[in-house]
């Protein structure tokens, strides 16, 4: 009888160590949750760290994710493409995994669901902002590099404003029109451009800061929700326009295709002045 009874105390003590927690309002907090409120918040404040940018360019993949931790850190997690590698490890990498927090710059395992789809699209700052990532532009042959744009709403989803990223390519690429695009041929002549408008996964920090967590180049930049970073990567390899003066710039007639060229935007010369005005008017001197 005393063994049954001592048997029955450790089971009870055990199953009340794991059974959730019920509160007052009828939250059921379970284990994990438990175990994240009883994780030790290290940020914020947080360290005067704005940026990161994956080593060897050559290398980088599409498989690069961030993730906010309980702790307040943001763990990256990221694959490179092999020392050699071929056009289709662009989708399937076939090097390197590497994994490490981006406030305390520790390496540590890549998480078990790496890679993870890339859906943080959405995010609310403590102030009410919202910010919204542009997707990944129009379908089709267009040239839908210069497309992507990022929304800014308030709290009761009015539109603030609308922010296009460039980022200035380690080296230039060629476009090749194929196809059609909007209706008619595409068969101008290649060309190559420089920038491209940046998307990526959005993190929200506590101090009203988020990170744009650039998968396609590898390329984290912290921003405050005035737009304003300390990174140096802001007026050199990213520049930041509202739409409104892209498109301003882009009306210039001298961009037209004529009849005779088959209408449309001469991209190639766009990218080219566009560069040059961001460099004199943005560019850190």
């Amino acid at each position: 009888m005393k063994k049954f009874i001592a048997s029955m105390t450790v089971l009870l003590a055990f199953g009340l160590t794991q059974a959730p927690i019920v509160f007052a309002d009828g939250v059921v907090q379970n284990s994990e949750a438990q175990k994240e409120a009883r994780t030790v918040k290290k940020y914020p404040p947080y360290p005067d760290v704005w940026d990161w940018i994956t080593p060897f360019p050559s290398r980088t993949s599409y498989r690069f994710q961030a993730e906010l931790l309980p702790d307040g850190d943001v763990q990256l997690s990221y694959q490179l493409k092999s020392k050699s590698p071929k056009p289709t490890e662009d989708v399937i990498p076939r090097g390197e995994e590497y994994s490490f927090l981006f406030f305390d710059k520790q390496s540590l395992s890549p998480p078990k669901d790496f890679p993870a789809r890339h859906n943080k699209w959405r995010v609310r700052l403590p102030s009410g902002k919202i910010i919204l990532n542009p997707g990944s532009g129009g379908g089709g042959n267009c040239f839908h590099l210069f497309d992507r744009v990022f929304t800014v709403h308030d709290r009761e989803a009015n539109e603030l404003a609308h922010k296009v990223l460039f980022y200035v390519l380690d080296h230039p690429e060629t476009f090749v029109p194929s196809g059609m695009c909007e209706g008619m041929p595409y068969d101008d002549p290649p060309f190559s451009y420089r920038m491209v408008t940046m998307l990526g996964d959005l993190i929200p920090l506590e101090d009203n800061t988020f990170l744009v967590v650039d998968f396609e180049h590898g390329v984290v930049i912290r921003f405050d929700e005035q737009w304003q970073s300390k990174s140096p990567l802001l007026n050199h390899r990213i520049f930041i326009m509202d739409k409104q003066e892209f498109n301003a710039f882009i009306r210039n007639r001298k961009y037209e295709k004529s009849e005779a060229e088959g209408y449309g935007i001469r991209w190639q010369v766009v990218d080219e002045d566009l560069y040059q005005y961001l460099i004199t008017t943005k560019g850190r001197r």
